[in-house]
């Protein structure tokens, strides 16, 4: 059965992987490549990563291309082709996915913001200056492509998008093609993280034909995230959802926020099952593979 048959059919939602950044060399977490420069600088630390998430439980791995730029690969590593890193990375997760033994086991094909390659926080604020929707585009569609033709990657994560433009063009692209993707957006409390309100991006979500197998947020707080999957549940997508850890970034370091009572990952997954059709769900930043062992023991009670 396709993934597509899959997810469209089951009850209980796929467990996705968490964080690679957490897990990342130094050298790599603070490059402009992100996790891509781990796949050219320390391969077998990636399938390493792949392989724990595996074994906590997660059954969706994405590949490390959240952060690949064929700007960025030629300036840091010249002579290498920008494709074969994106495929590269494709070889890494189903090298992980092969060799932990695992069935049921599919690859993510992902696909970060246009603002994520500007290493600046755009992926945050969507502020993309005078890049127009040609430019954005021009910048995603080899990536997309690689990540489409190669039958290893079983589905497109769209993930972390924070830009109106952006997410009209990431959809007009995808209606163009086979393969089947979720659309995970950088919001706010209320908007888009470029300030799009929730009602302009369901909107353009519609246009979406039905290889959209499902929406929702990612990079954002628990209770945020339940907030903005009952805004979009009205578009009968389906859910897909990957909050952070529950710690704030504060003068660059992560901190826990005392003065909030902070939801146990059980409890979390218990009102995502009260929201429904939730189909995805995992972690983001300082999620590890620990977190998202919870994640499936709380999935496995409840569902």
């Amino acid at each position: 059965m396709s993934f597509k048959a899959r997810i469209t059919t089951t009850s209980r939602p796929f467990i996705l992987d968490g964080a690679l950044g957490t897990l990342l060399p130094p050298e790599s977490q603070s490059h402009a490549l992100w996790s891509t420069h781990t796949v050219l600088s320390h391969p077998s630390i990636i399938s390493d990563i792949h392989k724990s998430y595996i074994t906590h439980g997660a059954r969706i791995i994405q590949t490390s291309t959240y952060q690949t730029s064929e700007e960025a690969v030629e300036k840091w590593f010249p002579g290498k082709n920008y494709k074969d890193v994106v495929l590269k990375s494709v070889e890494l997760a189903d090298r992980a996915r092969s060799e932990s033994g695992v069935p049921g086991v599919f690859i993510a094909g992902s696909v970060g913001p246009f603002g994520a390659s500007l290493a600046n926080g755009a992926e945050y604020t969507g502020q993309y200056g005078d890049v127009d929707k040609v430019g954005i585009k021009k910048f995603h569609q080899v990536r997309l492509d690689v990540l489409c033709n190669d039958e290893r990657v079983d589905l497109i994560a769209l993930e972390t998008i924070p830009n109106k433009d952006e997410i009209k063009t990431l959809i007009e692209e995808m209606n163009q093609k086979e393969k089947p993707y979720y659309l995970s957006l950088s919001v706010k409390e209320d908007n888009l993280a470029d300030g799009a309100s929730s009602d302009e991006i369901i909107k353009i979500v519609k246009e979406a034909n039905d290889n959209l197998v499902a929406v929702g947020v990612n990079c954002l707080s628990l209770e945020t995230s339940l907030k903005w999957l009952k805004t979009l549940k009205p578009l009968n997508r389906g859910l897909v959802v990957y909050p952070n850890s529950g710690e704030l970034y504060v003068d660059r370091q992560w901190v826990r926020d005392s003065s909030k009572k902070q939801l146990t990952w059980e409890e979390y997954v218990a009102e995502l099952k009260a929201i429904g059709d939730v189909r995805i769900v995992g972690g983001c930043c300082r999620t590890t593979p620990e977190i998202i062992g919870e994640i499936k023991t709380a999935v496995d009670k409840l569902f």
